[in-house]
């Protein structure tokens, strides 16, 4: 049987909403730094046009209409992939149940884990919500990042800009220069207030609809164990896992993915004393193990003597290729697969920055932008190759960077 919800497919299932927060991203850069290209000619007036810059950032409908947008599209497209991970799960196990020669009480089992399914809907859209209502940009103060949202954030870097030309140290152009790079060097950010930690914005979008889909996985899998009468799960399995362990014994996920767990009640051990404990092997509920922070795996209800394991010990053993070695260092699949994000990372930024630049008309710092972006991109090519890996430009793509703005960057590379 294939699983409802495979890594690959948790991997992948976030992309048509994080593109929705990413177009929203350069809509924003674009907006703020289109508003600083108008350059000042003599001192006087430099001032003068950052001080009307300072009071349109009082208001900035343009950003706050595509807010409103951003909403609403947040929210079709978490109701889409729900009711997807939703069908998946039902024929999963509706065919686990056909195995399984049970009968089940299909009314009042859809009826639970519908209304069950929507309490994790509303709570995703909630925190989808209090995403939106908390974004803004980290800006380096010092050898300090502060987070401000938006609109201060555009009048922190315009104050700052006055500040400059007013003190005659700098032109206007190159003020104006470093906010664009402010705020293109941070990108659209959300905080958490809780613990005043804060993310890209696409990251925090990802890691909120994985953690929705995870839980909905979940709540089927409890449900199915009851109305089966097991107290099995196994976990899924895919290359290229983290393989660091920890304290806890749980954080490298190599050591219990794609394997056969019993889930104890009350602490008591696998009355068939083959299977290990499930929280305490993977972690479940834990930040570092299984559904924790970053992990695709999940988990499903099996029946011994009915289901039979997906992977064979030797095809887990072996399921990452071996290490190689690249520029003197030695990769794992892990360590590449990280390096590899590592990458697309800088190569978004670096994109961002060039939206930034297009946007203010800064065409010198736009060409030395483009030749670090290329040079990025065939060293991205070259790791990647000698990895074994699949190229993803998907996740080095910014909205507002397409094949024009990429055949224009090449160009204008030194």
């Amino acid at each position: 049987m294939r699983y409802p919800i495979t890594p690959e497919y948790l991997k992948n299932a976030p992309n048509r909403l994080v593109s929705i927060y990413e177009d929203f991203e350069a809509d924003v850069l674009n907006d703020l730094c289109r508003r600083l290209r108008l350059s000042g000619t003599v001192t006087e007036s430099a001032l003068n046009q950052i001080r009307v810059l300072q009071q349109q950032g009082q208001s900035l409908p343009y950003i706050e209409k595509r807010l409103r947008q951003l909403i609403d599209a947040s929210r079709d497209e978490i109701d889409r992939m729900f009711d997807d991970a939703v069908e998946r799960n039902a024929a999963y196990y509706q065919e686990v149940i056909e195995r399984s020669v049970i009968t089940a009480p299909q009314s009042d089992w859809e009826q639970m884990l519908t209304q069950q399914t929507d309490v994790i809907r509303r709570q995703t859209q909630d925190r989808f919500q209090n995403l939106t209502q908390s974004m803004g940009f980290a800006i380096r103060e010092g050898k300090q990042m502060k987070f401000y949202g938006i609109a201060k954030a555009y009048q922190r870097v315009l104050d700052k800009a006055l500040l400059k030309v007013s003190s005659g140290a700098f032109d206007y152009n190159a003020a104006i220069r470093d906010a664009v790079q402010e705020l293109t060097q941070s990108g659209v950010q959300m905080v958490d207030y809780a613990s005043d930690w804060h993310n890209r914005v696409d990251v925090a979008a990802r890691r909120a609809v994985m953690t929705g889909i995870t839980q909905i996985s979940g709540r089927y899998t409890e449900q199915a164990m009851e109305l089966l009468e097991t107290r099995y799960v196994e976990t899924t399995a895919h290359g290229g896992a983290r393989n660091v362990q920890g304290s806890n014994g749980w954080e490298a996920h190599t050591e219990w993915q794609g394997k056969w767990f019993y889930w104890s009640k009350n602490g008591e051990r696998d009355p068939l004393g083959r299977y290990p404990d499930f929280i305490q092997k993977t972690g479940y509920g834990y930040g570092s193990g299984l559904c924790g922070w970053n992990c695709r795996h999940g988990f499903f209800a099996v029946v011994p003597g009915v289901n039979e394991p997906s992977h064979t010990a030797e095809e887990l053993q072996n399921i990452d290729p071996p290490p190689f070695m690249y520029q003197g260092r030695e990769y794992d699949a892990y360590a590449a697969t990280q390096k590899q994000r590592q990458i697309e990372t800088k190569m978004r930024e670096l994109k961002r920055r060039l939206i930034g630049e297009k946007a203010s008309s800064d065409v010198k710092y736009y060409e030395a932008t483009a030749t670090r972006l290329n040079r990025l991109s065939e060293e991205y090519k070259a790791f990647s190759k000698a990895a074994g890996l699949r190229v993803q430009p998907e996740r080095a793509r910014i909205q507002g960077f397409g094949r024009s703005e990429a055949a224009r960057a090449r160009r204008k590379q030194k």
